[in-house]
């Protein structure tokens, strides 16, 4: 989309994470390590291509919610609890009037994505950011677009997205969340990114960063 967010066409990228592993073989004989000259290197360039691409064009209303899905080989933390370590102290820093502001200023406030339907966990990692008429919500591993007024427009997982375009790598079906949501100005359009990994290979990879452009 371009000044629409609701009529998108969605490109997703993705970048696998590779791991390099060094092993260090050591003997009571063995000459101690000399740091390397610097000088003497000619270090090269490697470009990072994409494990998978794949094209979204429609609107993303007409996505279907999806299903969420826990990983079980990846520990969670426990709920919160109302109950706060420690005993209670006074705080003398504590404001008990908001604070004046010259510029005027003005503020929306709305409920957004429910833990019920589209959290996945604790802690629920909000984020989001404001367009110039869309603010796009993330959650764990769901995706929700409200209007300036607050009336939510579309909601779905990041798997539902990402399936969607097809890319044949774990971001169609395995999202883990920690999402960043970002407006670029400049092109006037919404990214939004997760990793993703097969839950066989969690302790091994390849992790995949998952990245979405409207």
């Amino acid at each position: 989309m371009r000044g629409r967010v609701i009529r998108a066409a969605i490109t997703a990228a993705f970048i696998a994470a590779l791991l390099a592993a060094v092993a260090f073989v050591g003997g009571s004989a063995a000459p101690p390590a000399q740091a390397a000259d610097p000088s003497g290197q000619s270090p090269q360039a490697r470009a990072i291509h994409a494990s998978g691409f794949g094209h979204f064009r429609g609107d993303v209303r007409h996505i279907p919610q999806g299903n969420l899905i826990r990983s079980e080989g990846r520990p969670e933390p426990k709920s919160p609890t109302d109950v706060l370590p420690g005993a209670a102290q006074t705080d003398s820093a504590l404001q008990t009037a908001p604070a004046t502001s010259a510029a005027t200023t003005s503020a929306s406030s709305f409920v957004g994505l429910d833990f019920a339907h589209f959290g996945a966990g604790w802690p629920p990692d909000p984020n989001g950011d404001v367009g110039p008429n869309n603010y796009v919500q993330t959650v764990n591993t769901s995706i929700g677009i409200f209007n300036k007024g607050g009336t939510r427009q579309a909601a779905f997982t990041f798997d539902s997205l990402f399936s969607t375009a097809g890319t044949g790598t774990p971001c169609d079906n395995s999202n883990q969340g920690d999402p960043v949501t970002l407006y670029d100005p400049f092109g006037d359009r919404f990214i939004v990114t997760d990793f993703a990994w097969n839950d066989a290979q969690y302790g091994t990879g390849p992790f995949y960063q998952c990245m979405a452009v409207s």
